[in-house]
């Protein structure tokens, strides 16, 4: 077949998975468990909680609907798809309290039922399976629907990126994932009214109000016999690197560093009286702490603050120019928050990247790095202040006013000259001609580059192999038979997943077009040994040895100090600059000037 009549065509994969989706999603109404697309929430059932995951949040209506977004690569809002959601579609009714993990949700059911989706990787779903890992969407294990795992349960607990925690109404503690000792929900402690995670530890609040920290042996996946190191405590949260405690008498109290051996703790801190009044709710995000009182107000501050000097830089996503620099030293001054926010009734973090909060009117604030597809501008990565990005219907709010919003349909400005010119030199797949800003999928990458070939090569793909002596394997892979993906894979351009599967919706990272490019270089015989790069966030990464010959070609730029953010997702319009910027480099005539 001729790589023109590939273009614009679904292929027979494609209507099946329509089929397919239109069959679940029938099953799954009757069930009750089908995403609905928000037109507006109902004004007398605000957002009251919000919990945030690595790339999606969750948010919970007084009148217990829950609802979910963001970038969903594998289904962690639990919509039944995999697509882009940049504002909030109902998940399900009748929900107690829920918590967003690494690429996973979880949700409390009103009656006790516990309820898992998204990603299965080391088992953190509790369905008695797991996925090999996060990179790729296993249908066989991985969720884009809930699935209920246990009953009886009064709280749940997601942060630990190795295993899973939940506490029953009988204040018995349960455990799952590969870094416990079970692939199912296993009882393996009593007495306990809370758990929340600190790195792989656990924190524990027993029937005393005793705080106690316990964890898996590494090697036997046996629970260690906890320790005590606190008492009267009200509350505990933490994530990676800090330990947050809020006591019974109001003082707040929080550890950061990593825990530590024998007792499990690190460096300890206290919140200022002026600051620690009347706390009825505490969160963390990465080394940062909140505290939100009664009266609303939202404190946040760095856990490590308070007596070291740091210097920060922020940089444009895309440019790599420096939007804000400074010096901030804290050795000799008072402790002050880094931030203030009125009127909260819950907030939430994850890492560092991102923070939620939700006002009394039920209006979503957020701050930090935007990668949970909350409303940022073009070409800008973070909000450096809160700022409301979904009303309190759940209408998303337009970029604030100094940014153009950029329609579907245009490319961001950026890159809007370059994807004009890869779509007059024939790169850009007619369906990738619009969306510009989601995020590229492994099949229709595949689309792109084998049109770079034909460009490059001045050969039709079927005449380069034939030249080539390659032929396409049409059995290779059981979930797709697209014409593209075969014959890019046949040329050694893209792999599959293994398993004899291709994932052709799976979403790909900047490092992956770093491999790409050097692989469809070799295809066309430009030598790309012996080049160097600068990047100093991708030592040990698997990409490192590639980036040297599409740095050179002027392909491939990092973001700014030397960062290359291997682990970053890739957007259609920045996979189609790639693509342009590559066709120079690899074109017939250049072939043997590289």
């Amino acid at each position: 077949m001729h790589a023109a009549s590939m273009k614009g065509k679904p292929t027979m994969y494609k209507t099946a998975l329509r089929k397919l989706t239109i069959a679940i999603l029938t099953i799954c109404t009757a069930a009750g468990f089908t995403a609905i697309p928000i037109k507006t929430i109902a004004a007398n059932s605000p957002f009251v909680k919000v919990s945030v995951g690595n790339t999606h949040a969750l948010a919970l209506q007084k009148d217990g609907a829950l609802w979910a977004w963001g970038i969903n690569a594998l289904g962690e809002i639990g919509s039944g798809n995999r697509d882009y959601q940049s504002y909030p579609v109902k998940i399900m009714d009748d929900v107690k309290t829920m918590e967003a993990g690494w690429l996973c949700s979880f949700a409390v059911k009103k009656d006790g039922s516990l309820w898992s989706w998204g990603s299965n990787t080391g088992g953190l779903l509790g369905t008695g399976a797991s996925s090999e890992d996060r990179n790729h969407f296993y249908p066989e294990t991985d969720k884009l629907l809930p699935v209920h795992i246990l009953d009886n349960i009064a709280d749940v607990a997601a942060c630990g990126s190795s295993y899973i925690a939940a506490v029953s109404e009988d204040n018995t503690l349960w455990t799952w994932g590969e870094g416990s000792h079970s692939l199912v929900p296993t009882r393996v402690l009593d007495d306990v009214k809370k758990v929340s995670f600190w790195s792989t530890r656990m924190l524990i609040i027993r029937g005393d109000d005793s705080l106690w920290i316990a964890w898996f042996n590494y090697s036997t996946k046996r629970l260690v016999q906890p320790i005590k190191v606190a008492e009267k405590v009200a509350d505990v949260t933490g994530y990676e690197q800090t330990a947050l405690v809020l006591f019974k008498d109001g003082t707040v109290k929080w550890w950061d560093g990593y825990p530590n051996e024998p007792d499990g703790m690190g460096n300890e801190s206290y919140l200022p009286p002026e600051y620690s009044t009347n706390i009825k709710a505490i969160a963390v995000r990465g080394h940062y702490c909140m505290v939100i009182t009664d009266k609303g107000e939202l404190f946040e501050w760095g856990s490590s603050q308070k007596g070291l000097i740091e210097e920060y830089t922020y940089y444009d996503l895309w440019t790599g120019e420096i939007i804000e620099e400074g010096i901030r030293d804290y050795t000799n001054i008072p402790f002050q928050p880094s931030l203030r926010l009125d009127d909260c009734v819950s907030a939430s973090g994850y890492y560092t990247w991102i923070g939620l909060a939700i006002k009394a009117d039920g209006s979503v604030w957020a701050w930090g790095l935007g990668n949970l597809g909350v409303n940022l501008p073009p070409g800008i990565d973070r909000y450096t202040t809160p700022t409301m990005v979904f009303t309190a219907h759940g209408d998303p709010v337009a970029y604030l006013s100094e940014y153009p919003i950029v329609p579907t349909g245009q490319p961001s400005s950026w890159a809007k000259p370059e994807v004009e010119a890869a779509i007059v030199a024939g790169l850009v797949p007619q369906e990738l001609q619009q969306n510009y800003q989601n995020n590229v999928t492994r099949g229709e990458v595949a689309q792109m580059f084998i049109n770079l070939l034909e460009k490059a090569s001045g050969q039709t793909v079927e005449e380069f192999m034939a030249v080539q002596g390659v032929s396409v394997d049409y059995t290779v892979f059981s979930d797709t038979d697209d014409p593209a993906v075969l014959a890019a894979n046949a040329l050694g351009i893209i792999e599959g997943i293994g398993s004899g599967r291709f994932d052709p919706d799976g979403v790909l990272k900047r490092a992956h077009i770093a491999g790409l490019a050097n692989n469809i270089a070799k295809v066309l015989g430009v030598e790309t040994e012996g080049y160097a790069h600068t990047f100093t966030d991708v030592s040990g990464h698997w990409v490192e040895p590639w980036l040297g010959w599409p740095v050179h070609a002027k392909i491939i730029e990092g973001e700014g100090d030397n960062k290359f953010n291997p682990e970053g997702l890739l957007t259609t319009e920045m996979a189609i600059v790639l693509a342009y910027r590559a066709l120079t480099p690899l074109s017939k005539q250049n072939l043997h000037n590289p």
